[in-house]
């Protein structure tokens, strides 16, 4: 496949701290990155912007109200701060992906707004990814999917279904019913009921090792993830 696209999401915030050095280095990514932003940002080679504030749910639901629904039931990670339980944060992620996918027909990857990318990327290297599955993603045995970087191959026929399930965990709120309540449980979960479907990229992770497993996968000769608080230095 040639068309290759890459989906973001990030606050303004969240580009002052660091999403500012993933869209500067957008023009080593082979096609455009999409990012969806809640405010105006200056133009960067390779991106293209969309309005984060006019995404539509399932059953036309506009993401502001839901939003402001889950703030309202206290599901912003509570007091004392819980980060697995922060549905207000992870949300965005999972409604921005469906919003981008819901119509595609083609190969195209999700990338964190803390990944950097170090140098071209060639479309060669991003469709043996997949590795004849319709999903890549970087996987930690024993525990639950590192969720920075996922490959959705949307010409499959079973990935319409699979993008129900992922983003339904959320709009029904049985996303609650989870150990954890953010996009990677969830993500787990939609493969689990596709009997785990997907190409590992750190297939030779292992439990003790820490959950940074980006830079020992594949994908560490391109793109560098600053993890938690790496991503503030």
């Amino acid at each position: 496949m040639d068309n290759m696209k890459a989906v973001t999401t990030f606050s303004k915030q969240n580009y002052d701290d660091y999403a500012k050095k993933l869209l500067e280095s957008a023009k080593y990514w082979p096609d455009t990155l999409i990012a969806y932003i809640e405010e105006p940002l200056k133009d960067y080679e390779n991106v293209e912007y969309r309005d984060f504030w006019g995404i539509e749910l399932p059953g036309k639901v506009k993401i502001a109200d839901y939003l402001k629904e889950i703030k309202k039931m206290g599901l912003d990670g509570g007091d004392p701060y819980d980060y697995n339980k922060d549905v207000y944060k992870f949300c965005r992620k999972v409604f921005v992906q469906y919003d981008f996918l819901k119509n595609l027909k083609e190969r195209a990857f999700w990338l964190d707004a803390d990944i950097q990318i170090k140098k071209p990327i060639q479309i060669d290297f991003l469709n043996s990814l997949f590795d004849g599955w319709p999903i890549c993603y970087l996987g930690r045995n024993g525990f639950y999917s590192e969720c920075s970087f996922v490959g959705f191959d949307m010409s499959k026929k079973e990935m319409v279904q699979f993008l129900a399930d992922y983003t339904s965990l959320f709009t029904t709120g049985v996303i609650t019913n989870l150990k954890w309540w953010h996009d990677c449980a969830a993500f787990d979960f939609a493969r689990q009921k596709h009997s785990y479907f997907g190409s590992n990229l750190s297939k030779f992770y292992e439990p003790g090792r820490g959950l940074h497993v980006f830079p020992d996968s594949v994908l560490g000769e391109y793109m560098t993830h600053n993890k938690g608080q790496r991503k503030y230095r």
